[in-house]
């Protein structure tokens, strides 16, 4: 067949393709017979030929032996895309899931055919022609793709829940719950479901652990009952630690998982890992160095990122304050905001470029559905805060980084979450590579910027304007965040205090009154209209409290256009795990440099919201980030 290969007609490979799958017992020559059509067929001028039951065999076929021929894979999708209704209505109902499993185990992202899947189960009635496993195995292929849709989501979530008797297997429930809590859809009644059935099998000891197949099984199961909080909620999880760190030779395929499950564990619930009989292993497991980050701290010169303080939410409680300053900090002065219940978790939240800690008021109502605790710092120069001893940027952001240690020290936090958004997210990357102990979790920023040097996607005017020089840039920043602070925006906040910030330990607090508080607690459905309404809202009454505090934007600027080396992180060791959200339109930073970081990031997650801007995603995908940043939701609505 090899030699035939090149006379051979597109049906008759097709052919080929059909019966030559990956098995344990095939031979090389299966293999390099498969290789050699996609080799060919990537050659082939027109593929149209190929009917849409051909194309799927094909992309079954490569996904069975882990081939990723992405070039043909671009050439095979739009077959797809261009005949939905055939491939909708053909016979075989359970074509279209097919395809969109063989390009979800490609790792093909940028498949559309996928996307009008996902389009598909948002016809519940159309979702539930396919039988119950091809459901599970459409919200794994979905969520393998970082795709999402609460409607289809929830559509399948709720057919899989009416037919909960037939998860039968470990194997068949773990992929449900990691894609549900990796896509931060906790869908309370399916998870319990899911998590009772575990239970069961745990108490009739009917898995055999010393199966590979049922430890990563096991361990996806735990990380994902964990990311949903339900080692918050039941002392019964101590089981699942049992049976994930009972033995040390975890498959590698689960290793991160496994690390992250401890860490969350010791640090979230040492109580429960008490009670499990596995205990050590679990606080071994938690310091293994898979579980933390970056590089270490001695080895990179000082360096911390944009983060700040809160704005206390007992009622709208809204707290400003100095952190005191000592030698460590050379007497700087550092200006925070806080927002968000007291015992809520801490979020560091580094601002886009012509913000203030002010922003943090914006979010308050996310904040508050997440059970975040909001942490937004002023960064050098801006405000009250002490600017960087130089101009230059690697100064600029190490001022910031330890602005941000010292914040976190005055507010007694060991550790927190990291968010940003926009020019934040050289700030918080730095931060993560130069103080990896102090976070925690993923990493999660909306329409994250990418350095115009390191990305050659990027748009060729940022590119220019990494040659200019510095002092051109802080004149062009300083003057762009003058104009747009001179926009007449609404006075609701104007009896709002701000200036005698205490140079001391102590912060000052505030009440919001009249109208601020109206406007800060309206209780907009998540994620909808109203809901960006309302920050847009939020936003334009906060527009005069920006200005009120101005400066640092130059060295803001030049960060934006140096290099991440300037910034002191390698992204090659940065090793976290990222999630990013990214608009499909966004003209500012092009999709396009997104899918270029997720290639020099490992563990690098991109949602796409479709038809989103630059500042839509920032805005409207705000309540979805804290949610992915803090799946759980510790307070309610």
């Amino acid at each position: 067949m090899l030699e035939r290969l090149p006379s051979l007609m597109l049906a008759e490979a097709a052919s080929c393709l059909r019966y030559t799958c990956h098995t344990p017992k095939c031979k090389p020559q299966v293999n390099a017979l498969v290789r050699a059509i996609a080799i060919h067929w990537a050659q082939v001028e027109d593929l149209s030929g190929l009917c849409v039951v051909e194309v799927v065999d094909a992309l079954d076929n490569f996904a069975s032996w882990s081939m990723q021929p992405f070039d043909l894979l671009r050439r095979l999708d739009p077959i797809l895309v261009e005949r939905e209704v055939e491939l909708k209505y053909t016979g075989n109902v359970m074509l279209w899931v097919s395809a969109t499993r063989s390009l979800a185990n490609m790792k093909c992202k940028d498949a559309t055919w996928p996307l009008r899947a996902l389009e598909l189960c948002r016809d519940k009635t159309f979702a539930d022609k396919v039988s119950f496993f091809q459901q599970c195995t459409l919200i794994e292929s979905f969520a393998k793709l970082s795709l999402f849709d609460d409607t289809a989501y929830r559509n399948l979530a709720e057919l899989l829940l009416s037919e909960a008797s037939l998860f039968k297997e470990l194997k068949d429930i773990a992929p449900v719950a990691w894609a549900a809590a990796s896509m931060g859809f906790i869908h309370k009644e399916l998870l319990d479901a899911l998590y009772i059935r575990i239970m069961e099998m745990f108490e009739a000891e009917s898995l055999d652990m010393s199966k590979r197949d049922t430890n990563i099984a096991v361990t996806q199961a735990g990380w994902s009952f964990a990311v949903a909080g339900y080692h918050r909620q039941y002392e019964s999880f101590s089981s699942f630690l049992d049976y994930v760190f009972w033995n040390s030779s975890t498959p590698a395929a689960a290793q991160r998982l496994r690390a992250e499950l401890a860490e969350l564990s010791v640090t979230e619930v040492p109580d429960v890992v008490a009670l499990c009989q596995c205990s050590d292993q679990v606080k071994a497991a938690a310091a293994e160095p898979c579980t933390r980050t970056g590089p270490e701290e001695a080895q990179l010169p000082a360096f911390r990122s944009d983060v700040a303080a809160a704005l206390q939410e007992m009622g709208w409680n809204y707290s400003m304050g100095n952190a005191a300053a000592d030698s460590s900090v050379e007497g700087r002065q550092i200006e925070y905001a806080l927002v968000g219940e007291e015992g809520a978790e801490p979020v560091l939240l580094f601002y886009p470029l012509g913000a203030c800690r002010f922003l943090a008021a914006v979010f308050a109502t996310p904040a508050r559905r997440a059970g975040a605790r909001l942490i937004c710092l002023n960064r050098p120069g801006m405000g009250k805060a002490s600017p960087a001893q130089t101009g230059n940027v690697s100064d600029h952001i190490a001022a910031h980084c330890q602005d941000a240690v010292k914040c976190l020290d005055h507010l007694g936090y060991e550790r927190a979450r990291v968010l940003f958004l926009c020019a934040g997210a050289p700030f918080a990357l730095a931060f993560q590579a130069r103080y990896p102990a102090r976070t925690f979790g993923r990493l999660v920023g909306c329409s994250a910027w990418v350095s115009p040097l390191d990305c050659p996607r990027a748009k060729l005017m940022y590119r220019l304007s990494a040659s200019l020089p510095s002092t051109m840039l802080a004149t062009l920043a300083d003057a762009v965040a003058g104009w747009t602070r001179a926009v007449p925006s609404s006075t609701a906040f104007s009896s709002l205090p701000t200036s005698s910030m205490p140079n001391s330990t102590s912060s000052m607090t505030q009440s919001f009154q009249g109208p601020q508080a109206v406007l800060l607690e309206k209780n907009a459905p998540e994620d909808s209209q109203a809901d960006l309404a309302l920050l847009i809202d939020c936003c334009a009454t906060l527009a005069n409290k920006f200005g009120q505090e101005t400066g640092g934007e130059g060295a803001d600027a030049a960060t934006l256009v140096e290099s991440s080396s300037a910034w002191g992180v390698d992204y090659s060791s940065l090793d976290c795990s990222l999630v990013l959200l990214h608009g499909d339109e966004d003209t500012t930073v092009p999709v396009e440099c997104i899918e270029w970081l997720q290639e020099k990031i490992p563990q690098t997650i991109v949602h796409r919201i479709p038809g989103a801007q630059h500042g839509d995603t920032m805005l409207l995908g705000i309540s979805a980030a804290l949610r992915l940043l803090m799946p759980q939701k510790a307070l309610p609505a």
